[in-house]
């Protein structure tokens, strides 16, 4: 995940927040953010699909091609819309996260039925004291609760930086999805 400053089309300054997974099913997810975090554009690659979106004020519309067919996207955009889990970690950081803290937000999801937008809440649901992690660093454990899904972030309250998510799956794609931050590798010993 990387987040870096941009020139957005209208040649203001934004920011361009991307996401690249490799493995069976490679994806890469860039997301054009305007200077307060309103998202502007969204490009996804997940395999052999690809979603194409665009931000108004209020409303989104997008393409979404997949293997079988392509169908067009439109729907609503609240002002506190997470469009995907690299935006999620990014806007967690900003979050000012405490024993019982929570707020509402709106979860965009997108597949080739359409999109739908659905309210969530995202809260801090306990401490985490050991966390994911072999070195102990204390976190929250923070949940975002929507209408059919939930997902855990296991937070670092020292950075607020996201160490490990785990997310339950549609039961035809299997059960759940944990994801972990990388371990840093240790340099390899010369010949």
């Amino acid at each position: 995940m990387a987040l870096r400053e941009a020139l957005l089309s209208d040649s203001s300054a934004g920011w361009l927040l991307t996401e690249t997974r490799t493995g069976i099913v490679p994806s890469v997810d860039s997301l054009f953010l305007d200077a307060d975090l309103r998202p502007l554009r969204w490009t996804s690659l997940l395999g052999a699909s690809r979603l194409e979106v665009n931000f108004a004020v209020d409303s989104l519309g997008g393409v979404i091609h997949g293997p079988v067919g392509t169908s067009a996207a439109s729907s609503e955009a609240p002002p506190d819309l997470v469009l995907s889990g690299a935006m999620l970690e990014l806007v967690v950081e900003l979050l000012p996260l405490s024993q019982g803290w929570a707020d509402s937000v709106s979860v965009l999801s997108a597949d080739l039925s359409g999109a739908d937008v659905s309210t969530a809440e995202l809260a801090v649901i306990g401490d985490a004291p050991t966390g994911p992690d072999p070195t102990g660093h204390p976190a929250w454990l923070v949940a975002l609760r929507a209408e059919s899904r939930q997902l855990l972030l296991w937070v670092d309250k020292a950075t607020g930086i996201a160490m490990r998510t785990q997310q339950t799956l549609p039961t035809h794609t299997g059960t759940m999805l944990e994801l972990r931050a990388r371990e840093k590798a240790e340099a390899i010993p010369p010949r």
